[in-house]
This record gives C-alpha cells, sequence and structure tokens, in this order.
C-alpha cells in the first residue's frame, strides 16, 4: 500500500516553542560539513557567484516547535553568516538543516515553500542535574546504540530574570536561498525547486541567556572531545561560551515565499 501523500501547507507560517541559539565566533570561510551532501557545491554550480562567502554574525537554532501548520517537530540549523546574493548585494542563509518530520522537511517550512534544504534527524533533549539540559541529534534511522554527530549541553542563567525581545530589533532582511535540488533517491518529502525565494521572519518573546558546553564523549563518538559536532553530519563549530534561550512561548512567524531581486540572470 503506497504511503498517503504529505500534507501541504503554504507559507505564511505561525509557529510556537523554545529556541536556543548558539553564538558563532567569525569565520573566514565555510567549514566541512556545512552543506548535506546533496546540496554541497559544484565546480559547475550555475549560482557559483553567490555560493561566495561574506563573514557576518554566524549562528545555530536548535528549536522545539510545540506549534506548526505541520504539527510538533524539532529542528537544527547551521547559518554561518553572510553570502552575495544574486544583487550583488549580502544576506544570511541557512546551509543546514535537520528536522524531525518528514512534513517539515516537504513544506520547507521550508523546502516546498522557502527553498531550505531540510533534511530529517531524530533528536533527543534529556534533562540533567541542576537545570541543564543535553542536547543531541542523530542519523535519521539509527537506533539507540548509534552515537550522536551533534551534542551539547545548556544551562540557562538563574539569577537574571528574562526580557522581552524581538529580532526586529536587530534589523535583519529576509533570507534569500537558492534553488535545491531534489533527492536522487526520490524520497517525496525532499523535493527540488527552480526558482531562488526568500522569506521574511520574526521571532519575539522572552529571553534568558544561556550557557553552552560540550557533551560528555560517548562510547563510539565520532565528536572529538571538547567539540561539538562531527563535521561530517554537523560542522564544527567555535561558538560564544554564552547564548540565547527563547523561552517555552515563543511565537516565529514565518512570511510567504517572495521573489529574489536579480534572481532571473543567475
Amino acid at each position: 500500500m503506497a504511503d498517503p501523500p504529505l500534507p501541504e501547507a503554504p507559507g505564511p507560517w505561525h509557529l510556537e516553542g523554545d529556541i536556543y541559539w548558539m553564538l558563532l565566533k567569525p569565520l573566514k570561510y565555510v567549514p566541512a560539513g556545512a552543506y548535506a551532501p546533496l546540496e554541497e557545491p559544484k565546480d559547475d554550480d550555475p549560482h557559483d557567484r553567490t555560493r561566495r562567502f561574506l563573514g557576518g554574525q554566524g549562528v545555530v537554532w536548535i528549536v522545539r516547535y510545540t506549534e506548526s501548520p505541520v504539527g510538533p517537530y524539532d529542528e537544527l540549523i547551521y547559518l554561518p553568516g553572510d553570502f552575495i546574493t544574486p544583487s550583488g548585494g549580502k544576506a544570511a542563509r541557512i546551509t543546514r538543516i535537520y528536522v524531525s518530520t518528514a512534513e517539515s522537511v516537504y513544506n520547507g517550512a521550508w523546502r516546498r515553500n522557502w527553498n531550505i534544504p531540510k533534511h530529517i534527524a531524530r533528536f533527543s533533549f534529556t534533562p540533567q542535574e541542576n537545570n541543564r539540559t543535553l542536547i543531541e541529534v542523530f542519523s535519521h534511522g539509527s537506533d539507540a546504540s548509534e552515537a550522536p554527530f551533534f551534542a551539547a549541553i545548556a544551562t540557562p542563567q538563574k539569577f537574571v530574570p528574562a526580557l522581552p525581545f524581538t529580532t526586529r530589533w536587530l534589523g535583519g532582511g529576509p533570507l534569500p536561498h537558492p534553488p535545491i535540488p531534489a533527492d536522487p533517491a526520490d524520497r517525496p518529502e525532499e523535493v527540488g525547486t527552480a526558482e531562488w525565494t526568500q522569506v521574511d521572519y520574526e521571532v519575539h518573546g522572552w529571553i534568558k541567556i544561556v550557557w553552552w558546553e560540550p557533551a560528555p564523549t560517548r562510547a563510539g563518538s565520532k565528536i572529538p572531545p571538547g567539540e561539538y559536532a562531527d563535521g561530517v553530519g554537523f560542522p564544527k563549530i567555535d561558538i560564544r561560551s554564552f547564548g540565547v534561550w527563547w523561552l517555552p512561548g515563543m511565537n516565529l512567524e514565518f512570511g510567504a515565499p517572495k521573489p529574489v531581486e536579480g534572481a532571473s540572470s543567475q
């Protein structure tokens, strides 16, 4: 019996949940593991000019959505910084992203809607002593014996109260992304796209400072001691010791997809 078709959920989207931000130290180049093999730039890439990395503030997002148009899901995002846009400007871009459901991959909070190259992974959030949380991300289909490719421990700051915040105050623009290829394995959720598209977004809610530390090394782990990722399933990251936690009840608004200026010439 054929699997039922995946539900379509066109943008705009409203999502709720909580988000951890890991703030990257400045990068000069995009590291190994920054792209999934399907989206790794090729020598004959027609978007070669727009693959140029310009640096800027990079960030890793770890998200637990409790509400979305395709139901609850988890997410890990790598956004290294700014790239050249088709019009010659610069803008931030997500290069690698994992989510926990096929419905989310297909609709794009990203792929079908906004060209963001989602793939499926398995997520684990384990409470620890002293209000700490162990966050681990595993390959899709892995079992309990397999080590994660990403692991970190988050500890929210205890003594400073939460403060209201919105990303609108940061002044960032939309996120433009180039077309993405379909998965040659013909997974129905990993559809390809043909045109550039971009999205306006805003996060608003209450935030606290969070402290980061690498997770203890597991037996069989491919993550080197003191690191947060294995450099294959997810890029190794050099982060600031503090980050941001958007508390549960956070709201994230993603607009409808929009065309990208200058993209017709790419």
